[in-house]
């Protein structure tokens, strides 16, 4: 089967030329899977390994990254596997 999953992500600090901000972000990834805890699995790898992600992060971080599901779900057959892109948002810093 084919599924939609939502993640959202927590305590991501990105860094960029003049500082590091801590940021959350949504993600939605369409996966093959045989079932909705499968299909959270494997979208959840896709995030942890996503380059562009990854690159972007501060390495020297103390905080504790974490991703969370939001909801899974079935798809039609015509909906593209993959995705990509995060909608981030501004979190408070953890001191």
């Amino acid at each position: 089967m084919k599924y939609g999953v939502m993640l959202r992500g927590e305590n991501f600090e990105i860094k960029s030329e003049a500082s590091v901000e801590n940021f959350g972000f949504f993600a939605t990834r369409f996966v093959k899977a045989r079932t909705p805890k499968e299909a959270e699995l494997v979208a959840m790898e896709m995030v942890r390994t996503d380059k562009s992600l990854l690159e972007s992060l501060f390495s020297e971080s103390k905080l504790e990254s974490k991703i969370y599901l939001e909801k899974v779900w079935s798809e039609r057959w015509w909906k593209r596997i993959g995705g990509g892109g995060y909608t981030f948002f501004a979190m408070e810093s953890e001191k």
